[in-house]
């Protein structure tokens, strides 16, 4: 369990997306409304998200 806590840790997206002030929401409007930082911010959330391998588990449940 401590891997998958430690990819999470990893991206802290917490001011970016509730920023405390009306100038840090025009700033996050701004990068979403940019293609550059649009395609750079969905590669760092790939990167994170990518990183853990889930195993797969027999059923649980008889048949």
């Amino acid at each position: 369990m401590g891997r998958y806590a430690k990819a999470a840790r990893k991206g802290n997206a917490g001011r970016f997306l509730a920023p405390r002030s009306t100038a840090g929401i025009r700033m996050r409007a701004a990068l979403f409304a940019s293609a550059t930082a649009k395609r750079a911010m969905l590669r760092m959330v790939d990167d994170t998200a990518s990183d853990i391998a889930l195993p797969d588990y027999p059923a649980l449940t008889a048949h």
